[in-house]
């Protein structure tokens, strides 16, 4: 067995958003025949009245993608960032007004995937600031903070809060610019993830006083299978921690949404590093047991031979998640490749220093 390199996962990741002052803006109400009427929003706390706009209206809806009230897509069958190729092209062919900006009215329901798949396919056809229409006491509202998502290229060097949303499951690190890491801290609920971004902001914030105008920066990583509803959620607990602005109280943090599923992914400084031969060890220890499962197979066909790529994230605290089969296998038995990926699940690791690790481990198998 052998020890192939880590891989790295990057898509793109998101610059920091301006927050949104209001300044008394005549709210929006929809019409009765509102393309915006087709979502059922999820509702925010938080929220400020939404400003008339010629901005684009992006509305998914039961599996289906409308732009200005016109269906262009279809994301039933969406299960990885991708672009949607429908929408793209009616955006492109709509006349650039609105700044770049696009209001986006999604189903609480839809799946995180499906929410950045819009996103970023807005940003490619020129729309990369995306204001998310919410309900706040029934009326059409939107969340005092924009995700902005910028073509390939930067990269934020200020101090970031980092926030990870699983399903009913939060944490939070901080990240300094010069790449040191800050403990990890675990969120028991959203209202617990509230107070613990309230205590990290007031603990390690450079910008709390009313005269300073800068903000410090908060990245949301939410997997794919997190709802839409959540992510609102998350992000409207976020925007309840506030803090003095002239004579106003705003959001203490620009908060904007990544397109990478961890904080890690994609950025160097924030992947964690457990040496290789670390890995090896761990893995070579349980090497009877993938034995097994091959041999198994062995049975079925007596010349059964081929690799076995295995994808595996080692979590900051050592234990294994998303083991999946990397793609490229050419092991011609299911029940044996779906044996050995149990076995990986199995395993525990030493917790790697500065965050996660994702690895792609190769095994091949010969009679």
């Amino acid at each position: 067995m052998r020890v192939l390199t880590f891989v790295s996962l990057a898509i793109v990741a998101c610059a920091p958003a301006r927050p949104a002052v209001s300044s008394s803006p005549k709210p929006v109400e929809p019409q009765a025949s509102s393309p915006v009427d087709r979502a059922k929003l999820p509702t925010a706390e938080n929220a400020l009245p939404l400003p008339g706009t010629d901005a684009p209206t992006i509305v998914v809806a039961a599996g289906d993608v409308y732009c200005d009230g016109e269906k262009v897509d279809d994301v039933r069958t969406v299960v990885q960032l991708k672009r949607l190729d429908g929408l793209f092209q009616a955006l492109k062919r709509r006349d650039r007004s609105g700044n770049g900006n696009a209001l986006l009215a999604v189903d609480a329901s839809t799946p995180n995937v499906v929410v950045k798949s819009v996103f970023q396919t807005a940003a490619f056809a020129g729309y990369p600031n995306g204001q998310l229409a919410v309900r706040k006491s029934g009326a059409l509202a939107r969340l005092p903070l924009d995700a902005i998502v910028p073509m390939p290229g930067g990269r934020a060097e200020a101090d970031v809060l980092l926030v990870e949303v699983r399903p009913s499951s939060y944490a939070l690190a901080w990240r300094r610019a010069s790449g040191q890491l800050l403990p990890r801290v675990e969120a028991s609920s959203l209202a617990d993830l509230q107070q613990q971004v309230r205590h990290a902001w007031t603990t390690n914030g450079l910008h709390r006083e009313a005269p300073d105008k800068a903000f410090d920066q908060a990245v949301v990583f939410a997997t794919k299978e997190v709802s839409y509803a959540e992510l609102v959620s998350v992000l409207d607990a976020l925007a309840s921690v506030a803090r003095p602005l002239a004579d106003e109280r705003v959001p203490a943090l620009n908060v904007s949404l990544a397109m990478p599923e961890r904080a890690g992914a994609g950025d160097p400084r924030t992947i964690g590093r457990l040496p290789p031969e670390v890995i090896q060890r761990v893995v070579r220890a349980a090497g009877d047991r993938y034995r097994a499962c091959y041999e198994q197979g062995l049975r079925r066909d007596k010349s059964l031979a081929g690799s076995v790529r295995v994808r595996f994230v080692i979590e900051a605290r050592g234990a294994i998640a998303e083991v999946r089969d990397a793609g490229e296998s050419t092991l011609p038995d299911a029940e044996a490749v779906t044996c050995i990926l149990h076995e990986f699940e199995k395993l525990s690791f030493p917790p790697p220093e500065g965050g996660t690790v994702t690895v792609v481990y190769p095994l091949v198998f010969h009679p």
